[in-house]
């Protein structure tokens, strides 16, 4: 099912592409995506019960099928139906993905004022409290286990992990100093200190705090929000974690060992971008500013269907960056690779768009280069030179 769906979403998205890409460059943008999508990193999660999938998937859907939405053709309420659902089973994939499922019942709002009024706003609006409601029910219905697994690596994977005066830190947080013991241990570790889920934890530790007390510290200590997320960063273009490896036990092969097949970008990627949160905000800065100049080249034009597009353009950067956020404030450093697995897909995304955007600006600088060659208003030969 994961395969075909995924095949389903590539196919549109390439489809989406050639419509405004001369067959040649909607060739190029073929490869590119096949090249980067269909990598293994990605692919392998195909065989597991986690989320990831799942995400995968579904954010490809809702991405690619709100690019169709600004128009109204035949088929509309077809398509945003599956819009809607993809958005859905998206936010509903992972606690994780509620941010950017908010981030999609917004683009539905913003939809929903562009059309008539009448069934067309009706349907817009409904999508749009679906995804919403989704998005904040995978919260409301969290059992304890996952919130305490969170609590517990953002403070002892996080805030304590390199901290100076841990003792303080916890005080900060309204939490007992003689918790900092706990730095730099995981909820499951097979020798503990204190077992994770005793009434001790329960009423002093897990009861103090909250996801506010994280954010409201590392807003007071912008030092240490930086530190952390440029330890995000140095993780954040692996696509395939060290834990986890890509055969059965029966195969014969090392603990963890890994396929080479089709392996080509995410082993690419290790090498190809810098580590460190300043290159990101560079990458993102070059994204952003590209997509500001033809924003605002479409509302000069009044052209509203671009514009909407680009807003949908403009989404995997914001789910990314939320996302590379998420990742430390919900479990410090804990398996932080496979936390950062939506942040790469939005990375790829976005250097998909700037590659393709190149090559074809730079294929056109080209060709009129050579057609001005061919067609010499005077020949080089001229008695007058």
């Amino acid at each position: 099912m994961y395969s075909v769906l995924f095949l389903a979403a590539v196919y549109l998205i390439v489809k989406e592409a050639a419509s405004r890409l001369k067959p040649g460059m909607a060739a190029f943008a073929a490869a590119a995506a096949a090249f980067i999508l269909a990598d293994t990193g990605y692919t392998v999660y195909f065989n597991s019960f986690y989320g990831e999938p799942a995400s995968y998937i579904f954010l490809l859907l809702s991405l690619v099928l709100m690019m169709r939405l600004p128009e109204r053709k035949a088929g509309w309420t077809a398509w945003f139906i599956a819009w809607a659902a993809c958005a859905v089973l998206f936010a509903a994939a992972k606690q994780q993905n509620a941010p950017a499922g908010i981030l999609f019942a917004l683009m539905g709002l913003r939809l929903s004022f562009r059309m008539d009024k009448g069934k067309w706003r009706r349907a817009a609006l409904a999508g749009t409290a679906a995804i919403a409601a989704a998005s904040v029910g995978v919260y409301l219905f969290m059992t304890d286990d996952i919130k305490h697994i969170n609590q517990y690596h953002a403070v002892t994977r996080g805030i304590l992990e390199g901290s100076l005066n841990p003792e303080r830190d916890l005080k900060e947080l309204g939490l007992d100093p003689k918790f900092a013991v706990l730095a730099g241990t995981t909820y499951y570790d097979k020798y503990q200190l204190e077992p994770v889920e005793s009434p001790l934890m329960e009423k002093e530790f897990y009861s103090k705090f909250g996801y506010g007390t994280i954010i409201g510290y590392y807003l007071r200590h912008a030092d240490r929000a930086f530190e952390k997320l440029d330890m995000a960063a140095s993780q954040a273009y692996s696509i395939r974690p060290d834990a986890m490896g890509n055969y059965e036990k029966s195969a014969g092969k090392p603990y963890g060992a890994k396929t080479a097949f089709f392996s080509g970008w995410s082993s690419l990627k290790k090498s190809l971008f810098p580590d460190g949160f300043r290159f990101i905000l560079l990458y993102y800065g070059v994204y952003y500013g590209g997509l500001a100049f033809y924003y605002a080249r479409a509302w000069r034009r009044r052209r509203h269907a671009d514009l909407f597009r680009l807003e949908v353009m403009a989404l995997p950067g914001v789910i990314g960056l939320s996302q590379l956020a998420i990742a430390f404030l919900g479990a410090g450093d804990a398996d932080l690779a496979k936390h950062l697995f939506l942040f790469n897909v939005c990375f790829d995304l976005m250097f998909g768009v700037m590659l393709v955007h190149a090559v074809r600006r730079l294929t056109g600088w080209l060709t009129i280069r050579w057609k001005a060659g061919m067609h010499r208003w005077k020949s080089r030969n001229s008695i007058s030179g």
